[in-house]
């Protein structure tokens, strides 16, 4: 034991707890208190998830009849009582009972602890959930994997106790000092939101066209959108043509004049209907129009996994910084790649965009590397690399198109985009030089984003080390002056 201040000690629970039988008890275990007791209302049977370190958590509310208390009334628990976590995580937490919860008992694995008036209960919880308290607890537990203390345990676990007067007053600075922390994390919780919304609010500017619109002004004679259009087109119909030429070929079949170009399949027009106006130069597309979206798996057959084949990519393997991470996850066969490859071609600038389940997420995948792909993601590619896929993957990313997928799940349970829906999503389409401009402010925008949320971390991580900071000082007499 370390030493402590003048006039502390180190006390035990036991010598802690108040002159009354049952002064530390433990809940019901076993028949006598089971599932099948609970009701509606009336007693409040108090539960391992409703300790917090600290606080209690007033959720996963469960209740017995009047009868049945009074059958268990060795375990109940009052007010300013503490209640202590037999179970991890963490193993030995404490909180106090609040007192506007009413009659109550505690469950099997909630030790409830009576502390009697010359000590503050609070002072206990507190050291119970400093740094030091709890390495005590997990030392003196036992257990495999899940840490678990019983009640000679805690009886048995000692605390640093200061009179009864200094105890009061670091109370009563821990609490000051914990009310300023709850804020200061209170205010940090509340940015990751905002910053979502500046997300949306700085691509909805973008894709109106108002991020670029002094740069429109000093750049009037740009080429417009629908120029690039045509190309486009002109693009997608040599590669429909060759497609189907090698089909005939592979069928020794030798195309009899230029008929069979009729089969053409056209991209719909946009309906424009209630859809904004865009900037002048700018256009509205499909997204079949200038891009390939392919299911890569569209019998929806689940592959047989093995151990040591290729890769099988689903949003799983979408990792933080714009990449895929082909280290974890589902692997396949060479057969199931073979099969699946042989469907659909990844070009450079090809990327995912997540249909099923989460959707609107989107990653780049590589073109020179052998892996499959799960039925939940599309591959979206350019039909031209003079489209700026990084924009392709913004606007299709973006609240304005998302609000599109959502209007077209076609499931009750996981949300299930179809291909089609997908291939006719309406984007709005600038001109190449601007979508370079555009792709230029989203990137500025993105990393302001991340640097914010970056400094939210170290802010939340530094306030949560402040905490322990404190606790730990507290417990060796540094705040008791």
């Amino acid at each position: 034991m370390s030493s402590l201040p003048n006039g502390w000690r180190w006390a035990p629970l036991q010598q802690l707890a108040a002159h009354e039988p049952n002064s530390i008890t433990d809940g019901p275990f076993g028949s006598k208190l089971k599932t099948a007791d609970y009701v509606d209302g009336g007693v409040r049977v108090i539960r391992l998830g409703n300790i917090g370190v600290g606080e209690f958590v007033d959720k996963d509310k469960a209740f017995i009849s009047e009868a049945k208390f009074e059958t268990l009334r060795k375990h109940e628990v009052f007010p300013g009582d503490l209640v202590v976590a037999a179970l991890a995580e963490p193993v030995g937490r404490c909180t106090r009972v609040p007192d506007t919860l009413g009659r109550a008992v505690v469950k099997a694995d909630c030790i409830r602890l009576k502390v009697r008036p010359e000590t503050d209960s609070s002072y206990v919880m507190f050291a119970l959930n400093s740094p030091d308290g709890r390495a005590r607890a997990e030392k003196a537990s036992h257990g495999i994997g899940r840490l678990r203390i019983n009640m000679t345990e805690v009886r048995e676990l000692e605390i640093p106790l200061p009179p009864l007067p200094e105890q009061r007053r670091i109370v009563a600075k821990l609490e000051a000092l914990q009310a300023r922390s709850r804020r200061a994390r209170a205010a940090l919780e509340a940015i990751p939101p905002l910053l979502n919304k500046f997300r949306q609010s700085v691509l909805a500017a973008a894709f109106r066209g108002d991020l670029t619109a002094d740069w429109r002004a000093a750049h009037p004679d740009v080429e417009p959108a629908s120029v690039l259009l045509e190309r486009i087109r002109v693009e997608r119909r040599r590669r429909w043509e060759d497609a189907e030429l090698a089909k005939m070929r592979a069928n020794w079949k030798a195309p009899k004049g230029d008929s069979w170009k009729g089969k053409y399949p056209e991209a719909k027009p946009v309906d424009t209907e209630g859809l904004p106006d865009l900037p002048a130069g700018w256009v509205w597309v499909r997204l079949e129009e200038i891009a390939e979206a392919t299911d890569p798996n569209p019998s929806h057959r689940m592959p047989k996994y093995v151990t040591g084949g290729y890769p099988f990519v689903s949003t799983e393997n979408f990792a933080d910084r714009d990449r895929i991470d082909f280290t974890i996850g589902k692997q396949v066969a060479a057969q199931t790649l073979k099969e699946q490859t042989a469907r659909y071609e990844i070009r450079q600038g090809s990327f995912a965009f997540s249909r099923i389940g989460t959707i609107g997420l989107t990653r780049p995948l590589p073109w020179k590397r052998d892996f499959c792909i799960s039925h939940a993601l599309c591959v979206v590619t350019p039909v031209t690399a003079e489209l700026q896929v990084q924009y392709l993957r913004k606007v299709v990313s973006s609240e304005f198109i998302l609000r599109q997928a959502r209007s077209g799940v076609q499931s009750i349970g996981v949300p299930d985009l179809g291909m089609a829906r997908i291939r006719a999503f309406a984007l709005p389409l600038p001109p190449v030089a601007e979508q370079v401009v555009l792709v230029r402010c989203l990137s500025r925008a993105e990393r302001i984003a991340a640097q914010t949320a970056e400094a939210i971390s170290a802010g939340s991580a530094s306030v949560e080390s402040l905490g322990k900071s404190i606790l730990a000082k507290a417990f060796r007499g540094d705040l008791s002056s």
